[in-house]
């Protein structure tokens, strides 16, 4: 079996170091804390801090800096993911970019497999999951889709092991 190789990097895309890593795991774990407070966890000099970021920011590598919200708290109880298969002939790409749009969508991956799309979705109830499967069994280019919820969740974080 061949192993694959990961392509070589761009000369001038940002190399992330061990500082930066420091920084964006402190970051992950609270974005809302000043560069001071920051840099007292990490233990860098908070100009340190705001370099970093500012660097980091730039590079695109921190894409924005949102709160994280509590689904349950505002009423999204159901999470699922559903399965799409697209036509023949049909461009899943352009597929794919028609379901991201749907409103209420969080994730959409065009997958290898028995399926062509993976999405995830966070809505009220069963009834909210069967409106947005809906609008999506209907979304030109997909040929069927299916669903499958989530009766617990046991970890969800959206923070990057790095």
């Amino acid at each position: 079996m061949t192993q694959l190789k990961r392509p070589i990097q761009a000369k001038d895309k940002y190399q992330v170091d061990e500082v930066d890593k420091k920084v964006l795991r402190g970051y992950q774990q609270d974005a809302s804390l000043s560069y001071k407070e920051l840099s007292e966890i990490i233990g860098l000099p908070s100009s340190t801090i705001f370099d970093r970021v500012k660097r980091l920011r730039k590079a695109g590598i921190i894409k924005a800096i949102v709160p994280i919200l509590d689904p349950e708290m505002l009423g999204l109880h159901t999470t699922a993911w559903i399965t799409a298969k697209v036509e023949k002939g049909a461009d899943c790409c352009e597929t794919a970019d028609r379901i991201a749009k749907i409103p209420g969508v969080l994730e959409v991956h065009e997958i290898v497999g028995l399926y062509d799309i993976f999405i995830k979705v966070k809505v009220c109830d069963n009834i909210d999951l069967h409106n947005i499967s809906e609008l999506i069994s209907k979304t030109p280019g997909v040929q069927e889709a299916h669903s499958m919820v989530a009766l617990r969740t046991v970890k969800e974080d959206v923070r990057l092991n790095i």
